[in-house]
């Protein structure tokens, strides 16, 4: 396709599906732009992507939790990269135009993400089974779920920090 990069990135063609009208949550934007950093480093690897790809998870996980989501988003790219024959076609996040468009294969992880997160087992599947080439997406799913729990987990730890910050701003009595 016009606009392919060696390494797996590629510039979009006007018209292609923005990252800001894909309905994403912030968490999903998250794990996407972490995700893109971490391919980033595999195909380029002087690139040192998985350092942003780290920093990014500090910047917006609860630190304690920030390193176990980062391992756990490149679990999911690993296990991507494992099941398919083709590579995985991602945009640069390097690239502030680039960064703002979806490839098709970055519409369906976080289709499976979403699915994944709501529960909806049939959904996510599918789109494993496509991201996967037609290939076992058993491994692919179960790394998916874990960060999907893991992802849970700081959900409810900013929640609870932002209660006892609450909490702590009342006055006693």
């Amino acid at each position: 396709m016009e606009g392919d990069q060696p390494n797996g990135s590629h510039h979009h063609p006007p018209g292609g599906l923005r990252v800001a009208d894909a309905g994403l949550s912030p968490t999903e934007q998250n794990v996407l732009t972490i995700a893109r950093h971490f391919m980033q480093s595999l195909a380029r690897p002087e690139s040192q992507g998985w350092i942003r790809a780290f920093g990014v998870a500090h910047a917006v996980w609860p630190k304690r939790l920030a390193p176990g989501l980062g391992v756990a988003v490149f679990a999911m790219v690993q296990c991507l990269r494992g099941a398919r024959v083709s590579g995985f076609r991602f945009s640069n996040p390097d690239c502030e135009h680039c960064s703002a468009f979806l490839s098709d294969d970055e519409r369906r992880l976080a289709n499976m993400l979403k699915a994944t997160s709501r529960g909806a087992r049939s959904a996510a599947h599918a789109d494993a089974l496509m991201l996967c080439e037609g290939n076992d997406p058993a491994m692919l799913l179960e790394a998916v779920r874990g960060l999907a729990d893991l992802i849970q987990d700081a959900l409810r730890d900013a929640e609870e920090g932002l209660h006892a910050e609450h909490r702590a701003m009342r006055p006693a009595g």
